[in-house]
């Protein structure tokens, strides 16, 4: 191990937040590059990064299993509410809330379920992992909102896929032990960005969008980057 990360462990710094500070960089990287180069959009920094560390401490099946209730609890609420004018803030309470009750009732009856495998236990879910992916229930929302409910199921199913490639980086020993060990990646992450932020031709999902055009030699100009 080098010697950086060596002395991190022996001032009495613990494994799992070693991995987390080198994580946290790399992963919103990874959402940067999906959204400005790959054309891969998300619910922003925030969403992918978190599920991706929810998925790492929870277990990805569970992890995905709250992740798909709580969306279809959510849109099952606002469509409920849809004809109520309620201010937004007291509607989001409310579903909230409701993904609580949905949640609590779906770990008793899983307890009833005779299995002694750990994916059916949902009454022992670690407490922070929870709340982390319930948390995003205000991402989900604020897209259907403003947009419409298959704009928000597509960027849903984006940000489960960037998740699961943070999870899968953090799960496999391999890149586990590499970042955390090569503690000099991280600062160079500030100039991947800085190239990223300044990236101005056509994204992959555009390449494969207009691939004829291309083709022809007529390339649109790049949509202005949100």
């Amino acid at each position: 191990m080098p010697d950086i990360s060596l002395w991190l462990l022996e001032r009495g710094m613990s494994k799992d937040i070693l991995l987390v500070l080198t994580f946290i960089p790399l992963l919103v990287t990874l959402t940067t590059i999906s959204r400005y180069i790959t054309g891969i959009k998300t619910f922003g920094i925030y969403a992918s990064m978190v599920l991706a560390f929810a998925y790492y401490y929870m277990g990805f099946i569970q992890g995905f299993t709250v992740t798909l209730l709580i969306v279809i609890c959510s849109w099952i609420v606002r469509h409920l509410l849809k004809r109520r004018r309620l201010h937004y803030l007291s509607r989001l309470a409310i579903v909230y809330t409701c993904i609580t009750i949905f949640l609590a009732a779906f770990m008793i009856t899983m307890s009833y379920v005779p299995s002694s495998s750990p994916y059916f236990n949902f009454l022992a879910l670690p407490v922070l992992p929870l709340a982390m992916i319930i948390s995003i229930t205000d991402r989900f929302m604020s897209t259907y909102v403003k947009k419409d409910f298959t704009t928000a199921l597509q960027l849903t199913g984006e940000t489960l896929l960037l998740s699961l490639l943070g999870w899968g980086l953090m799960r496999w020993d391999v890149t586990r032990e590499f970042f955390t060990t090569h503690l000099w990646i991280v600062p160079l992450l500030i100039l991947v960005n800085i190239l990223v932020g300044q990236y101005s031709g056509l994204r992959w999902t555009e390449f494969i969008r207009f691939i004829q055009v291309i083709q022809h030699g007529d390339t649109p100009d790049s949509p202005a980057k949100k």
